[in-house]
């Protein structure tokens, strides 16, 4: 069910609404980080609508994920092991995969939020988790496909999640062919101009269908392959979240 205004939930104080999220959020990260927000709040509000997932609580979730994202990795790993969370040897030195879970203690604690849903898409969002929540997923692709992301790292994960809001070149069917008429007719289109895809696209067809668990096992494993290249170290979360959904979309085809 989508909620386009703010309604009564458990664990959401009467008060924090997405402006004041928002403006809660502004002072805590720079500039090129609420960017990066923005993104992920629009991108995750579309999804939303169209996953029958909740609007507001997609909204809410994603101006408060990165909340903590700018903190030095040793400041991350003192403040997880003060709320008392259980760390991975692998986070033990690679302090910025808690900025997640400790964006959701943080939001706990300072704002009242004690929504799990919520919660739990926030700490959720970098690395995943099996048997994720529908709001989980949401926030985890749309942190993934946000506008600022490059075209090389996110037409896969697009295609993913349904093939008509970035399609190969060879592809013309007629939702497509629909598509393409309804960009081209939108005020301030040239002819010969290049039609947009990805968010672009999702925005202007509600009938789309977003395959989100297909999505995630690619954005696994283009993620893992950004830290193959740059020879970084894999957290098994990772693998096993990849393998999860794997799985799920195999017997779904099967």
């Amino acid at each position: 069910m989508v909620n386009k205004e703010k309604q009564t939930f458990p664990g959401i104080p009467a008060n924090l609404t997405l402006d004041y999220a928002k403006e809660w959020v502004r002072p805590r990260i720079s500039e090129k980080r609420f960017r990066h927000t923005e993104g992920v709040v629009e991108t995750a509000r579309e999804l939303a609508v169209r996953s029958n997932g909740d609007e507001f609580l997609a909204q809410l979730g994603a101006w408060l994920h990165d909340c903590c994202k700018e903190i030095k990795d040793k400041e991350l790993i003192k403040r997880a092991k003060d709320f008392g969370l259980k760390l991975h040897p692998v986070e033990e030195y690679n302090g910025h995969l808690l900025h997640g879970p400790v964006a959701a203690e943080t939001v706990k604690a300072e704002l009242g939020l004690t929504n799990q849903e919520v919660l739990d898409a926030i700490a959720e969002h970098t690395l995943g988790a099996v048997n994720m929540t529908v709001l989980s997923k949401i926030l985890f692709l749309a942190d993934a496909l946000e506008p600022g992301r490059s075209p090389e790292y996110c037409k896969n994960i697009w295609q993913a999640l349904h093939p008509c809001v970035w399609p190969e070149k060879t592809e013309k069917s007629e939702e497509l062919e629909e598509l393409d008429a309804k960009k081209a007719a939108r005020p301030g289109h040239r002819a010969g101009q290049p039609i947009l895809y990805g968010l672009e696209a999702l925005k202007l067809t509600s009938r789309l269908a977003p395959d989100l668990d297909q999505a995630i096992v690619v954005a696994c494993d283009v993620g893992l392959a950004d830290l193959i290249e740059c020879k970084r170290v894999i957290h098994p979360k990772t693998v096993k979240v990849r393998n999860y959904y794997l799985q799920i979309v195999k017997e779904r085809q099967a």
